[in-house]
């Protein structure tokens, strides 16, 4: 998502009015990326983050090697109260494998969702 190109033919006060976004990702990289484009919204309050794949179909390596980077740049924006993350169920029951994927994956959530308390004096975590 190039968040950039959408917001390019918004003005400053337009811009400023965007109190909240949902970001649609199939990817840690993809969520990076849009991730590193938020502060052209300096009233941003609320972000949702929602993964277009179950645990099964995700790349939780991905997501792993990038997630201090995303919590960095989350705790940079300081308008920033909320931070939600979402991953679609899987269609039928999961594996030991595949659940044992969705706990590394909830330290992820979890971590990215208190990056925004750390301006409150809470400080980043180092899961």
């Amino acid at each position: 998502m190039d968040l950039a190109s959408l917001l390019d033919p918004l003005g400053p006060v337009r811009r400023d009015a965007i109190t909240a976004l949902t970001i649609v990702t199939s990817s840690g990289s993809e969520a990076l990326t849009a991730m590193q484009q938020l502060h052209l919204l300096p009233g941003l309050r609320e972000l949702e983050l929602r993964r277009e794949m179950s645990v099964r179909y995700l790349n939780i390596t991905n997501w792993s090697l990038l997630k201090h980077q995303m919590q960095a740049g989350l705790a940079k924006l300081e308008s920033l109260r909320e931070v939600k993350v979402f991953t679609p169920e899987a269609s039928s029951a999961l594996t030991p494998a595949e659940e044992q994927r969705l706990e590394k994956l909830r330290g992820i959530d979890a971590l990215l969702e208190r990056s925004v308390s750390s301006m409150d004096g809470a400080g980043m975590g180092t899961d």
